[in-house]
């Protein structure tokens, strides 16, 4: 008893003789029996509770049940007296031991049967108990798994509706496929599911959890399957007593996105703790950026990674953020996934995101002594003439002025387009120290497509646009105007000589500050602007509405009552934009 050692004597006919040896001199009192197994037992039906008594407690009863080869089944423990009052032991039809020894109650999942017939479950009172008797119950229950075919790219969804049950899922490839296991459900460490993958070559993947299958759960082991053609059986195992429902989907990389180098991507994760995949074609040598340009949640709830053409795992698992230089080792198409953490669907239903892959390529020229270099003017066409062109490592600062600080009422206009979204937030304008509710004048882009206007005094007044009311690779004028002259404040904001936003506005003057304007920057920490912005206007005064509309398409002269800035990126040289209103507040 308690014990790995088989207690069943397989005896053939014949005559048999039984010794004790006592140990030492004293005279011992001794108490046993012998019996067949097929006599003693009690016939049972798994999945009925079997609730007995063991009278004395050192004794053992036999309960017998049929079986067939390949069935399964779980011994659910129930109740019991004592924790090690009692063992429990199974034996085959042959009589082999299939397993035993162990202390009552552990729950038991046990392997397919490998041969049928009628079965033993020995319950085993210990020699050392004291007690008179001792309470028992328990049910054994068989397994019937869940078993169907699946086809990749469909999410599988199922529950197990009993503690042992497993689930089997088969499919064939018809050629070689690399693919990607998506844990959707559970979404939490505790409960969790294994799982395993077997297939011509034999075992892929064996005992992997649901919870570290991916992202950073899984860390720098690659999650590709690199599978060829032929027959499959994924398993999936949930541990001990667990059950409950769960859900994935098998991904096929030929299935995924494709996009171009320098194109902005924009994508959404729903659910939240999905995987989304993309592909781009490179040649060797080819240095690239991956540049983050927006996400809804914090870069570490979500993560990247990328494999080269034959499927090796080129970097990854990375925090969403921007991915400093790379170069790709040969030609191909590569594959880039976007990873949500299993966990995410916790807190948020889904995840927007977008971010560009900048193909870097240097340039080289000549030196001659005695030229500057490195002072390359940044222009392209605008709406009128030149514009300024701000590629998110460059901005431009008009220097702090009695002009520059207007802490009462203004108009600022401007023309501008937008290549990319760098971020949530970027700034178009700032004037202000770097404190959000000390901010003079601030005008803001969010990757949403509006525009948000902000002026205060400890106290932030803000506007926005609607969503979607600005749209990257467009022009567009914008006028932002600061009233504090009138009974009761008010700011508003023009698209295109049209009011899109109004609101009120305190009449109190301003935060004030000694920072420059900056053109493209926040000292807020948000990244600058990407695009171009052209015909820049500052005035001393509040512009109407008429007066925007008739002035936005054309020049102006520069000597413009009320107007103390205009930077028309027509006449700048090397850094350096030039103030048309002869004031000297150049950039």
């Amino acid at each position: 008893e308690r014990g790995h050692g088989n207690p069943v004597l397989r005896l053939g006919p014949g005559s048999y003789t039984l010794q004790f040896r006592r140990s030492g001199d004293s005279a011992r009192e001794h108490r046993f029996r012998i019996f067949a197994l097929a006599e003693a037992a009690v016939d049972f039906v798994p999945g009925t509770i079997v609730d007995d008594t063991l009278d004395g407690a050192r004794e053992t009863h036999v309960y017998r049940f049929d079986a067939v080869a390949g069935e399964r089944y779980y011994l659910d423990y129930i109740s019991y007296r004592g924790y090690s009052d009692a063992t429990y032991r199974l034996i085959d039809a042959q009589g082999n031991q299939v397993w035993g020894g162990y202390d009552w109650p552990n729950d038991r999942e046990m392997a397919a049967f490998s041969i049928g017939g009628s079965y033993y479950l020995l319950v085993e009172g210990r020699i050392v108990n004291t007690v008179a008797t001792s309470d028992y119950s328990f049910n054994l229950h068989q397994l019937v798994d869940i078993s169907a075919s699946l086809t990749v790219g469909e999410t599988v969804s199922g529950t197990f509706d009993q503690p042992g049950q497993r689930a089997i899922y088969r499919f064939s490839l018809t050629e070689a496929r690399q693919l990607l296991f998506d844990a959707l459900a559970p979404n939490n460490a505790n409960p969790d599911i294994y799982w395993s993958l077997s297939g011509p070559r034999g075992t892929e993947i064996s005992s992997r959890r649901f919870y570290g299958s991916e992202s950073h759960e899984l860390g720098g082991t690659s999650p590709l399957l690199d599978l060829i053609a032929g027959d499959y059986t994924l398993t999936l195992d949930p541990p001990n007593t667990q059950s409950g429902a769960f859900s994935f989907r098998l991904l096929d990389i030929a299935n995924a996105t494709h996009f171009d180098g320098n194109t902005t991507v924009h994508g959404t994760l729903d659910p939240s703790n999905t995987t989304a995949i993309y592909t781009f074609d490179a040649t060797t040598g080819t240095r690239y950026y991956l540049d983050q340009q927006g996400l809804s949640v914090s870069t570490d709830r979500l993560s990247w990674r990328l494999f080269d053409p034959l499927g090796n795992q080129v970097f990854g698992p990375l925090h969403f953020n921007d991915v400093d230089l790379f170069t790709v080792p040969q030609d191909g198409r590569y594959t880039l996934i976007v990873e949500g953490r299993i966990w995410e669907t916790q807190y948020v239903a889904t995840v927007d995101y977008h971010f560009r892959l900048l193909e870097i390529t240097d340039d080289f020229a000549d030196i001659v002594p005695g030229e500057s270099y490195g002072l390359v003017q940044h222009f392209r066409p605008g709406p009128l003439g030149q514009a300024l062109d701000l590629d998110s490592l460059r901005h431009a600062e008009v220097p702090d002025s009695d002009d520059i600080d207007q802490t009462g009422s203004l108009t600022l206009e401007a023309w501008f387009k937008v290549d990319a979204y760098a971020s949530t937030w970027q700034a178009l304008f700032y004037k202000g120290n770097g404190n959000s509710n000390q901010r003079t004048y601030t005008l803001w882009l969010n990757n949403n497509g509006y525009l948000h206007l902000s002026s205060g005094n400890n106290a932030n007044h803000t506007i926005s646009t609607a969503a979607g009311s600005i749209s990257t690779n467009r022009w567009y004028h914008v006028a932002a105007v600061l009233d504090r002259d009138s009974d009761t404040g008010q700011m508003k904001i023009y698209i295109d000589g049209v009011e899109a936003a109004s609101g009120a506005l305190n009449t109190t003057a301003a935060s004030t500050n000694d920072n420059p304007l900056f053109i493209g920057r926040s000292p807020e920490g948000n990244p600058n602007f990407l695009g171009q912005v052209d015909d820049i206007r500052l005035w001393n005064t509040v512009r109407s509405a008429q007066q925007i509309a008739d002035h936005k398409d054309q020049p102006l002269a520069g000597n413009e009552d009320g107007l103390v800035l205009y930077l028309k990126a027509d006449d700048g040289t090397g850094t350096t934009l030039a103030d048309a209103t002869g004031r000297g507040n150049d950039a």
